[in-house]
Parts: C-alpha cells; structure tokens; sequence
C-alpha cells in the first residue's frame, strides 16, 4: 500500500489546546488591585496592586481610602455645610407644635442626622451653626425648651453652637414665673454668637406716669390719651438686655427694630415733645451705642422703624 499520511489524531493532539496569555507588550502595564484580607498577613482593608511587568518583582501596598469619621472635624464640618447647603437658613421656634428633643420639629433636621448617634451629634451641632433660629412671640414658652435641646449637648457645646438669633416680636413684660423669659437670658449662654436681631417697641422708651412698666398687662394696651415718662438710658439699656449683648465676644452683627403704632407718636409727641418717631427711640440708640462704642469697628449696627 502507497504510503499515506496518518490520519488519526495521538492522545496530546485530541487534548484541548491550552490557552497561553499574549505575551507582554513593552509599556503595557497590567496591573491587578485587590483588597488585602486580614489573614493574609496584610492589614486589612488595604489596598494591594500586583504588576505582572517584568522589571517589577515586588507587590505596593497603598493605604485604604480613609473612613468618613477619621478625618479631621474641620474637614467633616466642612462636608456637613455642603451637604445642608440647601436647607433654609432660618428654623422658626415657636410653641406649637411642641419642640422635640430628638428632631427641633419634624422635617427639620436632614436625613443625616439620623445615620447614627455620633453623626445624629455632630450634624445637629453643624446645623445650629448655620441656622438662624428666630423665636416667636412668647418666648417664655418657647427658649426653655430650646434650652434643654440645646443642653444635651456634651460641655456648652450646644449653646455654642448657636451663631445667628432672632427675635421677630418685642418681648417684654414676662411673668417672674418662666425662666429664660427674655432674650437676654438665652443670648448671655450663647457665647459664640455672632449675628443678632432683636424688635423692641416704644415700652423699651417710655412708662406711662400713672402706672409702673412692670403694672402694665394686656389689658392696658389701649393707653391713648395717657401720660407718659420718658425712662432713663440705663433703663432703656437693661430693657433690651444690653449687658448679655456686650458679653458676646464673638459678635459682629446687631440689628434693631423699632416697632411703634400711630397713636404712640401723637401721645408722646405731646409729653415729649418729638418731631419724629425716630426721636422717640434716640434714648435707646444712645444707650445701646454707647455700649458698643469700643467695639464698634468689629460690630456693625442697624436701625430699622416699622409701624404696626
């Protein structure tokens, strides 16, 4: 028989070929990253890059990306204004509904708050010191339980936190039976405030002659065609609460507004002879730039007469 090629394949050439990897091409760098279990003697959680290029014969070892509560407060408190960026900047604080310890009122606080009771901590802090909190009329009802929120805070970390209030009504004549029942009680524990809105009206001036300031109630709102005095400049300063102003180190902004009503310009435009509202106020602006006459190159003052 002729001779013929053998057909049948041997027992390597029915094997599957093996698949071989495209040799290494200069330059390409083929890398493998893999994170680094505990038991393999590397720290856990770091980051291990393997290089297959043939002049590299030993594996790196790069640090884990760092944990959000490793870095530094200052950056965190950085991170935590960013993200709250665009939440209003003002929370009311009013009696209803009633304040919580846990959330101020509900919707209020962001979502972050509530990861966890470290950030639930440090995001509320970071809150208060973006926020403007403006405490409505009735603020003897109203700062006490700002206050116990604010205490449960570590040290004075709570007050301290508070940089911006408001007082968008006059507050003035309180019961002796509320504690914190004027602004300067709270504004005295804030020491790190920095920006202040406070409304006063013409009681902050003046009492009528034939009853104390103290005596006068709801009641006696309708004082038309009554007599009044004008108080002294360090009355006038006590009723705002100047003192508790003064001893804010850290502040740069005050903002006062004069509320008055048209009979109250007619009534005391008789007694003391005014010719503008503003001068019924003039005592008070006195009083209260006297006080802030060495400060003021770091205090900025504002006036403001509203009629009601």
């Amino acid at each position: 028989m002729g001779n013929y090629p053998n057909t049948q394949a041997s027992s390597n050439e029915r094997r599957s070929p093996t698949r071989s990897s495209p040799p290494h091409q200069p330059g390409h760098d083929l890398t493998a990253t893999m994170v680094c279990p505990k038991k393999q003697g590397s720290p856990a959680g770091q980051i291990v890059k393997i290089s297959n290029d043939a002049n590299i014969s030993t594996a790196t070892i790069g640090p884990s990306p760092p944990r959000f509560l490793s870095l530094p407060p200052e950056i965190r408190d950085i991170i935590y204004t960013h993200y709250m960026s665009s939440l209003p900047t003002r929370v009311w604080i009013k009696p209803h509904p009633p304040l919580s310890k846990r959330t101020l009122y509900p919707g209020t606080l962001p979502a972050l708050c509530f990861a966890s009771k470290h950030l639930w901590q440090e995001a509320t802090l970071a809150f208060l010191r973006r926020t403007r909190l403006m405490i409505e009329a009735d603020a003897y009802k109203t700062q006490p339980p700002l206050a116990s929120f604010l205490a449960q805070f570590p040290g004075n970390s709570g007050f301290a936190a508070v940089r911006m209030l408001g007082y968008p009504d006059a507050v003035v004549g309180y019961s002796a039976d509320y504690t914190l029942r004027t602004p300067s009680q709270l504004i005295v524990r804030c020491e790190a405030l920095q920006s202040l809105l406070l409304t006063v009206n013409v009681y902050f001036c003046v009492r009528s002659a034939e009853e104390t300031f103290a005596q006068i109630t709801d009641d006696d709102l309708d004082m038309a065609g009554m007599h009044f005095e004008m108080k002294s400049k360090g009355d006038m300063a006590a009723a705002v609460g100047l003192n508790a102003i003064l001893k804010c180190a850290n502040l740069r902004f005050l903002k006062i507004t004069c509320q008055y009503e048209h009979w109250h310009y007619g009534e005391c435009g008789v007694n003391f002879g005014v010719s503008r509202i503003e001068d019924i106020f003039g005592g008070l602006v006195a009083a209260v730039e006297e006080g802030l006459r060495e400060r003021l190159g770091s205090v900025r003052v504002e006036w403001e007469y509203v009629e009601e």
